[in-house]
């Protein structure tokens, strides 16, 4: 099981405060993408794919597993290669972050 958090402002709230919403999941696979979409363009970066619907405010979300340790960012959705009725949602593994940093 793996879960991530979103923190927004609730619509109409004028306030400096911020609900935040758990959703928890499964990791449905673990590989390297390269995405080539007009917003987003990746090569060969290490995704962790879970099976979270795609939400409005999800790119940048910590995903945590069980333990509450940081196992990725969450960062786009793509169609499901088994249903492209449908979408998947990727993090950036912390794993591929770390080698970007120390490079």
């Amino acid at each position: 099981m793996v879960k991530f958090f979103r923190y927004y402002p609730p619509p109409g709230n004028g306030r400096e405060e911020f609900e935040v919403q758990v959703y928890s999941g499964k990791v449905i696979g673990v590989a390297k993408k390269t995405i080539q979409a007009p917003d987003v363009k990746v090569n060969d970066v290490t995704y962790v794919c879970v099976d979270f619907d795609a939400i409005v405010g999800l790119s940048g979300a910590p995903l945590l597993n069980k333990q509450g340790q940081v196992i990725g960012v969450m960062s786009a959705k793509q169609p499901s290669p088994d249903d492209p009725r449908k979408t998947i949602v990727a993090a950036v593994a912390v794993s591929e972050l770390k080698s970007l940093l120390s490079n």
